[in-house]
Parts: C-alpha cells; structure tokens; sequence
C-alpha cells in the first residue's frame, strides 16, 4: 500500500488533544465519503476509529484495516457476529443482530473523539462503560457548536433505525446535507484540489465534565475483546471470543498511553 507520511488520526490526537472544528468538518467530511462508498459497494468496515484512518503527505485521509469487514453486504441485510474495538461500537453490536447502521455509530463516536480529545462514553471498568453505550448519552462540551451537536446525537442515537445508515430510518435527510457540512465542496474534497485547512499551533485545552458513567476515565486499558460475562455461549460466539483482532489496546482517551 502507499506510504501514509501523515501518520494516523490518533497521532494528530495525541499531539493537539483536541482538533478544532474546521479540521473535524475537514476530516469527518472524507471519512463520509470514504464510508459511503464502502456502503454503496455493499462493504460493512465494521472498525472505523482514529487508529485506521491514515493521512498523506497533503493531509487527506486513508482509510484503512478491513480485516473484520463484511462483503456482499446488502441495505436490509443483518450480521450477528460481535466484533471490532468495544468503546466504538453501537449498542446493537452487544445484542448480536446490526447493519450498516453500527459504522454510522462508530463515525459517530469518532467525529466526538476528534472535536473533544475524548470518547463519548466511558467508566471505571468494562461493565461500566458497557452500561454508558447502551444507556447513557454524552456530555456536549460548551465549546460544541450546535450543528455538531446535532450531527453527534443523531449519529448516536441508542436506535439503530433512528441513525443514519438504517435501511429505514425515520431521519431522512441526507448526511451529506448536514448544516455541520455547509460549505463543503464535496467535489474539490473528492479530486484534492483544495489545500487542507491548517492544523493548530499549540495544544488545544480539553474539558472534563463532572465525574459520571458517559465521562472518559483515566483508566490505562481497554482490549478490543468483549468481555466474557456478557453470556458468549453459542460456538459462534465463543470462537468469537477467543480469536484476537488486529486492534491494539486503547485508553479510556481513545488515545494510546503516553
């Protein structure tokens, strides 16, 4: 594959905290493209987070890993397979039956991590943030605008057929059409005319909300494997449970440990 020289989103992260939301709109907006062309080619990437989208050296995205995706994948079709990094995944993942939907989820938690330097949902341990995707919502930081706070909680809504992505989702108007995405020139992103906005000069400030179930942690670790009190007892799943993915260890920051 090509040489990704701008290094991986989870750098830019690690670097600034957090990105400003000239540079979120920039990369979410070909992160979309990105999915949506996997979506229409009937391509479930079932691992979309900061550590698989890659940067060039003009600073336009790559995204990448397809080891857990599913192909031949059609609108209305269903896969019951539990897989991918536990603090992305939607809450339909954990009751063994989603679509397309769940990579719009996952974006969804991505876009958050990007624009606050930490996930949305969180806890002490597995259980409990296992307790925050499935039933708790975010805290929006004031510094948010409102039409990215709109795009995240409709991209996070606990309803896969209130999301983006659900074969018949009660919210149809098109992503791309977001007031979050006013102003993107869809056709100069795709062809790589147009110069990236820059990036900022120091390190942006990150807020902590009080201390709650939908608040990041400081907890050091976190593997991409379920864990094994969630009932995996089917051969399905326990094969499943017992294979390794690619993804490595993330902190509660969605960022690796420094």
């Amino acid at each position: 594959m090509e040489l990704a020289e701008g290094g991986r989103l989870t750098d830019l992260l690690t670097r600034f905290g957090r990105l400003p939301e000239v540079n979120v709109r920039f990369y979410a907006a070909q992160i979309f493209i990105a999915l949506s062309f996997l979506h229409e080619q009937n391509i479930l990437h079932r691992d979309l987070k900061l550590d698989n989208v890659l940067l060039d050296g003009a600073g336009f995205i790559r995204l990448c890993d397809f080891g857990l995706s599913v192909d031949g994948f059609q609108d209305d079709g269903l896969v019951n397979s539990p897989c991918g990094t536990f603090v992305y995944v939607a809450p339909e993942v954990f009751r063994n039956s989603y679509g397309k939907a769940a990579d719009w989820w996952s974006y969804g938690v991505l876009l958050y991590l990007m624009a606050t330097g930490r996930l949305p949902f969180g806890g002490k341990n597995i259980k409990e943030l296992f307790v925050a995707i499935t039933r708790r919502e975010p805290f929006y930081d004031s510094f948010l605008s409102s039409a990215l706070v709109s795009l995240l909680k409709r991209l996070l809504s606990k309803s896969a057929r209130d999301r983006p992505g659900y074969k018949s989702s009660g919210d149809k108007r098109p992503l791309a059409a977001d007031p979050f995405f006013a102003g993107v020139d869809w056709l100069r992103l795709q062809t790589h005319s147009m110069t990236p906005p820059p990036l900022p000069k120091r390190r942006l400030q990150t807020s902590r909300p009080s201390e709650n179930l939908s608040s990041a942690a400081s907890h050091a670790f976190l593997s991409a494997s379920f864990p094994a009190a969630q009932s995996l007892s089917s051969p399905l799943q326990r094969d499943w449970q017992s294979k390794t993915t690619r993804s490595g260890s993330l902190s509660m920051t969605g960022l690796p440990a420094v």
